[in-house]
């Protein structure tokens, strides 16, 4: 099984959306790890219903984690199961809750989002009780900063830098691959194109010469079905143009990871020297 990181620049081309629909549609069970050293929104949005029925604790996640490594507790797919919490709408997802503000951020170490890094190493790897070899891990590793989780975007088998088609989002984009590509093989650096359309995906690749690893639409009702800010019912999603878009994206990163060798035309903005 594998890791797969996104993360963004500047400004909000829609990282975290695109995290829950992509773990929402995943063909198999999941990880999603909120590493969002700014305080992730993934439970704030997407389990808000449970938050309100008091079934999810925004207290255990990577913070009850890094501080129970640090009292001696492995770091482990074991150790870091007492601190995982399922979403009641996606029962194949485990979610690890993000830290809950930058402050809280800035209290976890490198040592500290060195230890998660193992920890959900080990999780793709330890057989599931489903019988599978391991669990694929998507991880949101917020936007590029001064606290940024290094540790768990280097493990990560594909980075994938969140952009929306227009200028300045591919701008931004840019600047972050760039960063990245300085501590990241290029070969696991990819783009993956939010709040997109066919026509704006082809100026994308056109202006900079890139062919996204996924595509995910401009959907207002499926994002907002997706992380709660509808009353329509969330099983209706999967219905959307974004659920249905998420399903192919989902699929096609699903084979990406567990291909041995990645079709070269997903190669990342860094790669092509697009700066």
């Amino acid at each position: 099984m594998a890791v797969l990181a996104v993360v963004s620049g500047n400004g909000s081309p829609g990282a975290t959306t695109s995290t829950v629909a992509l773990a929402t549609c995943w063909p198999a069970d999941v990880l999603v790890a909120d590493c969002d050293p700014g305080g992730g929104d993934i439970a704030l949005g997407w389990c808000h219903r449970q938050l309100l029925g008091r079934e999810l604790d925004l207290d255990a996640g990577v913070a009850s984690f890094v501080e129970a490594t640090r009292r001696g507790h492995p770091a482990t797919a074991a150790g870091l199961a007492p601190h995982l919490q399922t979403p009641a709408q996606a029962p194949h997802v485990d979610l690890l809750v993000a830290v809950r503000t930058w402050q809280d951020g800035s209290q976890v170490d490198e040592m500290g989002w060195q230890q998660l890094a193992v920890a959900l190493s080990d999780i793709t790897r330890r057989p599931t009780a489903a019988g599978s070899a391991g669990r694929d891990v998507l991880v949101d590793c917020g936007r590029l900063g001064p606290f940024t989780p290094w540790p768990v975007l280097e493990s990560a088998d594909l980075v994938l830098a969140a952009a929306r088609p227009g200028p300045r989002q591919v701008l931004l984009a840019c600047r972050a691959l760039e960063e990245l590509a300085g501590r990241i093989a290029p070969s696991r650096l990819a783009v993956l194109a939010c709040a997109t359309d066919p026509a704006a995906t082809s100026k994308l690749i056109e202006a900079r010469g890139v062919l996204p690893a996924a595509e995910l639409p401009r959907d207002r009702l499926g994002a907002a079905l997706l992380l709660g800010e509808s009353r329509r019912s969330w099983r209706r999603f999967e219905r959307t143009k974004l659920g249905r878009a998420a399903h192919r994206a989902a699929r096609r990163l699903h084979r990406r990871l567990h291909t041995r060798y990645a079709d070269p035309a997903h190669v990342g903005l860094a790669s092509r020297g697009v700066g």
